[in-house]
This record gives structure tokens, C-alpha cells and sequence, in this order.
């Protein structure tokens, strides 16, 4: 038996995507590349650096970024001990060291594997706080 053409199944098959819908999916695909090749190149990295120094590498790299925005806007610049200090902490748990680990890890699995076993982390995390009723 085949499939049941209603009037709006055959409209929906037949109409042809917006162009916002086509631009949409351009940036989500672009996006997907962008995000995703990030494995990739440490990979690639790991034939010439250790993963320390591929971790020094990529925050020098953001550092070289920021800082011309942080001059031209004239941001203010953290002052205190204490800030400093969380800052500090905050760049080594959510900036050194996961891409440490990525590195270390990427010596004996695949880029594509990292980048899945990425985002099965942020999955479990977000589904166990939905578990339990926290958002």
C-alpha cells in the first residue's frame, strides 16, 4: 500500500524552501564545520606539539584576540586579588583544562569520536539536571 497524498502533503512536498530557511540552514551547516573541525585540527596539532603546548598555543591564540577588542573599547580591566583569582580558577576548570584533556585524549581516538563524546557530556549534564527538576 502506498503512501496517502492529502492536498497538504502534496503543497508542503512541492513548495520549494524560503530563502530564509535556505540561509538558516547555510549557517547551521557552517556552524556545524566551524564547531566540529575545532577536533580536527587538534588532531592535526598533535603530530608536532604535546598537548600542553597545544593548550598554551590555542589560549595565546584567544588572548591575541580579545585583547585588541578589550584596547579599542577601552574595557575596564579586572582589579583585586580576589577577582583575579576567580578568574583564575574559572580559566583553568572551563578553559586549560578540558582542552588539555581533549588533547590527551585525542592521542588514541579519533577526531570524530572526541567531538561525539563532546557532545554526549553536555547531554548527560543537561539531561540530569532535567531529571531532577533543576533549570
Amino acid at each position: 500500500m502506498g503512501p496517502v497524498w492529502t492536498p497538504s502533503l502534496r503543497a508542503a512536498l512541492d513548495s520549494r524552501p524560503s530563502k530564509s530557511t535556505l540561509r538558516a540552514a547555510r549557517l547551521v551547516a557552517t556552524l556545524a564545520l566551524l564547531w566540529g573541525s575545532g577536533f580536527f585540527w587538534i588532531k592535526l596539532s598533535l603530530g608536532g606539539f604535546t598537548p600542553t603546548q597545544l593548550t598554551f598555543g590555542r589560549l595565546a591564540l584567544g588572548t591575541l584576540a580579545l585583547w585588541p577588542i578589550v584596547l579599542i573599547r577601552r574595557l575596564a580591566r579586572p582589579r583585586g586579588r580576589m577577582i583575579w583569582a576567580h578568574l583564575a580558577l574559572s580559566a583553568l576548570t572551563a578553559n586549560a583544562l578540558p582542552y588539555t584533556l581533549f588533547a590527551i585524549a585525542q592521542q588514541t581516538v579519533s577526531s570524530s569520536l572526541a567531538g561525539i563524546i563532546n557532545r554526549d557530556d553536555n547531554s548527560a549534564v543537561d539531561g540530569r539536571y532535567r531529571f531532577h527538576g533543576r533549570r
